[in-house]
């Protein structure tokens, strides 16, 4: 099924029902730019259901002393994460997204293009120093639904990046919207979301995902100008291509995520 199909059959649904307060064509857009992180998420889950299903006979008998089984439940950390000075607080979501007076922008292939270079470039500079700890960083290329992969119409950019600290590899996500072009806060922030107190012009919500092992915390920023930037962090190295390796605790803080959030050179 195309996506003008998608598009036709939402109009269709609705067509005799009072007007919803969506639009066919950003929910399109939406589930596209999410579909490079939604298939590495669910390849690295794929990829421990089989070696699940690899170990489920020796394990009727017993370990065979060749080391830990990587796909063993995730043990509780004996060490607890820093608490963040940006404290979490209830708040009700903005009820109007994009804020008043914002159209929605459009880039030029070639526009987005160049600016994923000048954003890759900026992170290389900028990342060592929001994240001190950390060693050895792998940049991906922005990108759409591929790394380095443009198309016609795309309304956001995202790319990886893989680090080392304490000898463990992990990744981030940052992926940056053109204005008017994305879903509310409350369409896009779903899972054990929250606000956190708004800063830099614009409001910040923080989210968890925990897939049984892989854990992604997210901090989404909505931005005044109608733009938004996330940048989503993993407990493993997500672009690594092998079956992942999982640590007991996130890469990076709160803190981090919001500074790297709320730059204003990741704007698109």
């Amino acid at each position: 099924m195309s996506e003008e199909d998608v598009r036709s059959g939402l109009r269709d649904a609705v067509a005799d029902e009072p007007p919803l307060h969506f639009d066919p064509d950003e929910l399109v857009a939406t589930a596209r730019s999410q579909v490079r992180r939604r298939a590495l998420v669910a390849a690295g889950l794929a990829t421990v259901a089989i070696a699940v299903a690899a170990v489920a006979v020796p394990a009727m008998v017993g370990r065979d002393g060749s080391g830990t089984t990587p796909v063993a439940d995730r043990p509780a950390s004996s060490t607890p994460s820093p608490s963040p000075s940006t404290s979490a607080v209830p708040s009700p979501r903005p009820d109007q997204w994009p804020p008043p007076g914002v159209e929605p922008v459009t880039r030029t292939v070639d526009e987005l293009r160049q600016r994923g270079k000048e954003m890759g470039e900026h992170l290389r500079g900028s990342l060592p120093a929001t994240l001190p700890s950390a060693t050895d960083f792998v940049h991906g290329e922005f990108g759409g639904e591929a790394e380095g992969e443009y198309y016609p119409e795309q309304t956001s950019i995202n790319a990886a990046i893989s680090f080392t600290i304490d000898g463990r590899r992990y990744s981030i996500v940052v992926t940056s919207w053109l204005p008017g072009s994305t879903g509310s806060p409350a369409e896009t922030c779903v899972a054990n979301c929250h606000r956190l107190p708004d800063q830099a012009a614009g409001a910040l919500y923080d989210q968890t995902e925990d897939y049984d092992q892989g854990v992604i915390e997210t901090v989404f920023h909505f931005r005044d100008t109608g733009a938004m930037v996330s940048v989503a962090a993993y407990n493993y190295d997500m672009t690594s291509g092998a079956m992942p390796t999982y640590h007991q605790s996130l890469p990076v803080s709160l803190d981090q995520l919001v500074a790297i959030a709320t730059d204003p050179e990741l704007e698109l």
